[in-house]
């Protein structure tokens, strides 16, 4: 007698045909848990190719750029600290011995406004020099074209975000002045990849009279002779000794922007890691839901006398009808929601203050076939679950896997205290099997003790007894494992991500602290605003400033990006006058909190960020030399962690800014407002008090702040978008495995029914016993996630040097269990009641 409707394989080898028809027949009464179970497998696939399209960052963009500039050059001469170079370095230059070919380039930090809005871009000027470098920056255009070109080329992403089109006039701030210039659209099949950049494209001496630098540029591109590199290198070092300019690979760019994104890269890959864990857990327990009846049919074959290999055959026709399937719908389900939350140009959040790029969604072949063999993978496992006996092996098994599961959570807590910078990855996914191996030994736990109180009552619950009946069927143990598992590992991952994004979040908030005491900001606006690195001339700014009757105090402001032991660090300069902290206490790593201030304010210290210092190979106290236009030797006062700037930060003196980058040129003014005067009115008479025509943006302290945290938070989109992937994954996943679950009673409850129960007593029954399957999970899965989140916010803290708060949020996980426990007893109660509803067979 068949089990399934339809006798199982005869002796002999297995044939393709007969396993298929099997899985046909068989799925005429089963479809729906099918159905089930590839939703489950296509919300881990989903969840697995998202985390790690979000965990690829966009540095093709920056690559694009570097190349499209440099050409064939080996070499750069830069100007340091965003100071610039006399032209008349060219002739000298391409004298040399070794030398080959020179070309110049201008670089401006600006902004353009169009009908829709506006953006802050780098202005980039280059001529037929650069053309001949082979360069792809000028792609499109003829070198004479450029030359009598007298218009903005602007990338037609940035173009559509602004409103302009080609032909149009757009408004250009730049330099001090506002001006209104016609602009051309260039898309990918001029410009190729640096489309995806955010720059803007402008003739060098067309650039040089705007931006009213006369015969001055940034950099310099070199190409040497072939075999004459070396001979190249020394008379330029010879030729720039004792300047501002300093010589550095061609590639120095993408080398920069790879130190500068490694904090981020490290972020996104812990959190890729375990959403991707998260994911394949998802899929395999989706399958666990029929291990039972699969089971059944393999005991029956091997009754049969079926052989071993017919009888695998029959499972990998499961796990490949329901992988692939489950794979397809998932890759579909991931790409619809990886394009939804793409990146933008402001998501690239203050990196665009040091390199004009966007964060553009970067989908390679790795992040495809890591979410194919997810799924695939789970599926096996999950079908395959049926080849294991059960009985005392199980039951040696449970304790096995509780052994190594304590085992695995103490070596998490080992790596939390011992390394926890060093491994952030294997901390997390130690804790996650940890979770794995443990569900089942606290699920059996759980049913005990409900059962035990229960018959504690005075009159015991028919329903919760019944509802414990079935918990310990043989037949659904592995479903309900399952349940349990999927809620376990989505409360798990989903707590310890949002955690630990919040504490990211709250860190980067504090550094805004550091504009607090200032009611009023005046500074450029544009590329550079976030860091506030954009220089101007003071002129008459800050005295008519000082004049308005509402403000009591000005100081200047000022800051640099600068490259600093191969990273482009960001350099503050603070006031004598200025009341407020140079660096706040909760920012100090090592040295005297209370002591910094008025060691930098005094002149020669420094505080440099904790992973600065380490590339400088030095400490509290010790003496460093400041690479700046003028290099200037400074002892350490205190480190810190980077301030909110991945790269690392430098906070020393006013007088020692303006002696090492020889200039009185400010990036701002902060303006403290006298008692009584509202943001509101001292804005107003701020913004009188500034020369008109003068593209400089005045806003409150408060708004100011509001769009740093903004651009820092959105250095964080990517992470964010994994956090809820999980989340929203889980639910499915929770929501198709509770409900496959349920289905699976449907004849159980036919024939229960026969012998009296109502339909309301089997709901009942039904909505407990998926109940206490989700509280266990969901109680262990915020256990873990607590857990989760200070590991990896201490992690993250020491690897990256970003301000995190390390604490434990318990509310996270309480708030992310009761969504999970909410969603899916709601997935119950309708799936639940359908079951209930089933007739007795002798009804029809």
């Amino acid at each position: 007698m068949s089990i399934t409707g339809l006798e199982p394989l005869a002796p002999g080898r297995p044939r393709v045909g007969s396993v298929v028809m099997l899985y046909l027949v068989r799925l005429r009464r089963r479809w729906a848990g099918e159905l089930m179970a590839a939703l489950a497998v296509a919300a881990g696939v989903a969840l697995v190719y998202t985390a790690s399209v979000a965990s690829t960052l966009p540095s093709e963009s920056v690559r694009a750029l570097s190349d499209g500039l440099v050409g064939d050059s080996q070499l750069q001469l830069i100007a340091r600290g965003g100071t610039r170079m006399p032209e008349d370095f060219y002739a000298r230059i391409v004298a040399l011995p070794g030398v080959r070919r020179v070309a110049p380039v201008l670089q401006v930090p600006g902004n353009v406004i169009g009908r829709r809005g506006e953006q802050g871009l780098m202005f980039f000027g280059a001529d037929p020099r650069s053309v001949r470098l082979n360069g792809s920056l000028l792609d499109g255009f003829t070198g004479n074209e450029m030359v009598r070109q007298e218009a903005l080329v602007l990338t037609s992403p940035v173009a559509r975000a602004i409103g302009v089109r080609f032909g149009d006039d757009a408004r250009v701030q730049l330099s001090g002045r506002t001006l209104t210039l016609p602009a051309i659209v260039a898309g990918r099949e001029q410009i190729g990849a640096l489309v995806d950049t955010a720059i803007v494209m402008v003739p060098l001496r067309y650039l040089q009279r705007l931006a009213r630098t006369g015969r001055e540029v940034s950099r310099m591109l070199v190409e040497a002779q072939p075999g004459r590199l070396a001979e190249a290198q020394a008379g330029l070092r010879r030729l720039v000794a004792g300047t501002n300019v300093e010589i550095v690979p061609a590639d120095h760019e993408s080398r920069m922007y790879a130190t500068a994104t490694r904090p981020a890269e490290r972020m996104t890959r812990a959190f890729g890691v375990l959403a991707a864990l998260a994911g394949g857990l998802f899929a395999a327990c989706a399958l666990l839901v029929a291990a039972g009846d699969r089971r059944a049919l393999v005991r029956h074959q091997r009754m049969q006398g079926v052989r071993p290999a017919a009888r695998v055959a029959t499972l990998v026709v499961d796990a490949l009808a329901v992988g692939v399937v489950g794979t397809a719908l998932g890759l579909a389900l991931g790409e619809a929601l990886s394009r939804a939350g793409s990146g933008a140009i402001s998501e690239a959040g203050v990196l665009m203050d040091a390199f004009p790029v966007t964060d553009r969604r970067v989908v390679t072949w790795e992040s495809v076939a890591l979410a194919v063999g997810s799924g695939l993978g789970a599926a096996a496992i999950g079908v395959l679950v049926a080849l294991l006996r059960g009985g005392d092996r199980r039951r040696r098994r449970v304790v096995v896997m509780s052994w190594l599961g304590v085992a695995c959570l103490a070596s998490a807590i080992v790596v939390l205290v011992a390394a926890p910078g060093g491994a952030v990855v294997a901390g997390l996914v130690l804790l996650a099997l940890a979770l794995v191996l443990v569900v089942p030994v606290g699920l059996a736990g759980a049913v005990g003790a409900f059962e035990a109180a229960n018959r504690g009552l005075g009159r015991p619950s028919n329903a919760v007894e019944l509802a414990v009946q079935y918990l310990k069927i043989r037949r659904w143990r592995a479903g309900a494992l399952a349940v349990a598992l999927t809620a376990a590992v989505t409360v798990f991952a989903a707590t310890a991500l949002r955690g630990t994004e919040q504490g990211l979040e709250a860190g980067l908030d504090r550094t805004t602290a550091l504009t607090a005491p200032a009611g009023i900001w005046v500074a450029p606006p544009g590329s550079g605003s976030m860091l506030g690195t954009t220089p101007f001339s003071p002129g008459s700014t800050a005295a008519a400033i000082a004049a308005q009757p509402g403000v009591a105090r000005v100081s200047a402001y000022r800051s640099a990006l600068l490259d600093v032991a191969r990273r482009r660090a960001w350099v503050v300069g603070v006031g004598v006058g200025d009341t407020d902290s140079a660096v706040l206490a909760d920012e100090v790593v090592s040295g005297d909190a209370g002591d910094v201030t008025a060691r930098i304010r005094g002149g020669g210290w420094a505080t440099l960020s904790a992973g600065l210092a380490r590339a400088l190979g030095v400490g509290v106290g010790d003496t460093f030399v400041l690479p700046a236009p003028r290099p200037v030797r400074l002892r350490v006062a205190a480190t810190t962690t980077n301030l909110g700037w991945p790269s690392g930060s430098v906070v020393i003196g006013a007088d020692d800014f303006r002696r090492a980058w020889t200039s009185d040129a400010v990036t701002g003014y902060r303006t403290v407002l006298a008692a009584g005067v509202s943001d509101a009115d001292g804005r107003r008479q701020v913004t009188s008090a500034v020369e008109r025509g003068t593209p400089l943006r005045v806003e409150t302290a408060q708004a100011r702040a509001d769009r740093q945290r903004s651009a820092a938070h959105a250095g964080l989109t990517r992470v964010r978008q994994i956090a809820l992937l999980t989340l929203l994954a889980g639910l499915l996943a929770t929501g198709a495995t509770v409900a496959a679950l349920l289905r699976q009673h449907r004849s159980h409850v036919a024939g229960l029914k026969s012998h009296g129960p109502t339909t309301g007593l089997m709901w009942r029954t039904l909505l407990i016993e998926t109940g206490v399957l989700l509280g266990a999970g969901a109680a262990l899965g915020a256990l873990f996630g607590v857990l989760g989140q200070v590991l990896a916010t201490k992690g993250l803290a020491e690897a990256t040097d970003f301000p995190v708060v390390i604490t434990a949020r318990p509310g996270v996980a309480v708030a992310v269990a009761a969504v999970v426990v909410g969603v899916a007893l709601a997935v119950a109660v309708v799936a639940g009641y359908a079951v209930a509803r089933a007739r007795p067979a002798w009804r029809h």
